[in-house]
């Protein structure tokens, strides 16, 4: 945007050392941070085709694991379509309700969802305490 140009070296290797005030990579802070901010940086400079597919990713990653198992999507056939056909609404609300609330005590899923929302309601700066007392 500045005019400079940019240059790609492909041989250069790059380590980074996740810093301990995050309590390390799988850490509920780290992820919240890791995925807000890559939620942002992809508003500022992607385009909004690129962006699209990244929300997509993000977002079904994160239905996927909350979905019953028996509700995975099945791309097999060339379309996407649900792997089993309930007879009853009622028996999968129950169900996504069980599985949902069991995985959501999962503190770095928690911590990747409350990103999301942060970043959908545009709440930027510092995490929330919530977000903090996941990690303790």
């Amino acid at each position: 945007r500045q005019g400079y140009n940019s240059f790609v070296v492909p041989e250069a290797k790059v380590w980074h050392k996740v810093s301990n005030s995050f309590g390390g990579e799988n850490s509920p802070l780290f992820q919240y941070f890791l995925t807000r901010n890559v939620l942002l940086w992809a508003k500022k400079h992607l385009p909004l085709s690129e962006r699209l597919v990244l929300y997509h990713r993000v977002s079904f990653q994160l239905l996927r694991y909350y979905l019953p198992p028996r509700f995975h999507m099945d791309n097999s056939a060339g379309g996407t379509r649900p792997a089993i056909v309930y007879r009853s609404l009622i028996n999968y609300i129950r169900e996504f309700r069980t599985v949902f609330l069991r995985k959501f005590n999962n503190p770095g899923r928690r911590a990747r969802l409350w990103a999301v929302r942060d970043y959908l309601r545009q709440r930027f700066g510092n995490c929330g305490e919530n977000v903090r007392m996941l990690g303790k």
